[in-house]
């Protein structure tokens, strides 16, 4: 754990699997982690992209694995987390991995639609269900999952993205009660709206830290301020600060209530 990460964001002993994480978002939810002590497994269908990203964490200091494969083959995910728990327990695992396609509607091929979906919601789906029964065992466990403002919000152009998030933000809420018993909880985080806030600096800790700075390279300041002022969501509920910070310090505490269930303790 870095010296500027508070005691409540204390991963050390934890272990994280980022899926999409040797770029991009991923790569900076990864980064968050390992500076909050966690061990961090870092996973993509590209191995030099992995270890290229696994070489920049560790001249930082982090400890960082590589785990190649690819999220939308479910054999593949079930030899991958076998193969990890082998050697030390998935405390933690981000479903980030996904993509997107724009266009209208009518001109999404069946593949088209196919690739998106299996990317979006398969993938998740493969991953929670492959770590799920270890972190039953143990007792405990926290899968967040990243969704995005298209999970709420229609927009023209990215229907199958938007059908997709929408998909994972219901995932998310069903499972959140199904493990409640099992002390695993689960957070549906909106990353895109995550990386627009630049309220409340250290509100996030280590893990909000690096998802603004990853935010600031990749969104313009127009849309930024958009977001920092608080968007427009479903219901006319507003993404503020406050909210965001609660979904980056999901995985902060050693207690912690469900979402939609009993406390439990890890």
């Amino acid at each position: 754990m870095s010296a500027g990460t508070p005691r409540s964001f204390d991963l050390t002993g934890r272990r994280a699997l980022v899926t999409g994480g040797g770029s991009g978002l991923g790569f900076a939810i990864a980064r968050g982690l390992a500076e909050a002590g966690a061990g961090v497994v870092i996973n993509g269908r590209q191995r030099g992209r992995l270890e290229t990203a696994a070489a920049e964490l560790a001249r930082e200091g982090y400890r960082v694995e590589v785990a190649p494969f690819d999220v939308t083959q479910a054999a593949a995910v079930a030899a991958a987390v076998a193969a990890l728990e082998r050697e030390a327990p998935i405390d933690i695992l981000v479903n980030n991995a996904a993509i997107n396609k724009r266009g209208p509607l009518d001109s999404f091929s069946d593949d088209d639609w196919r690739a998106l979906m299996a990317a979006n919601l398969d993938g998740p789906f493969f991953v929670a269900r492959a770590v799920i029964p270890g972190m039953k065992t143990r007792g405990r466990g926290k899968i967040i999952n990243l969704c995005s403002l298209a999970s709420d919000i229609g927009r023209p152009n990215i229907v199958p993205y938007a059908t997709s998030k929408g998909g994972m933000r219901m995932l998310t809420r069903a499972l959140a009660v199904e493990l409640a018993p099992h002390n695993i909880q689960r957070a549906a985080g909106c990353g895109r709206g995550v990386l627009g806030l630049g309220r409340a600096p250290h509100a996030c800790g280590p893990l909000g830290r690096a998802l603004r700075d990853c935010g600031r390279r990749r969104f313009s300041g127009v849309f930024r301020r958009r977001l920092r002022h608080g968007a427009s969501v479903g219901g006319g509920r507003r993404l503020r600060g406050g909210l965001l910070a609660g979904r980056c310090g999901f995985i902060r505490t050693r207690r912690r209530p469900n979402e939609f269930g009993p406390t439990g303790s890890d």
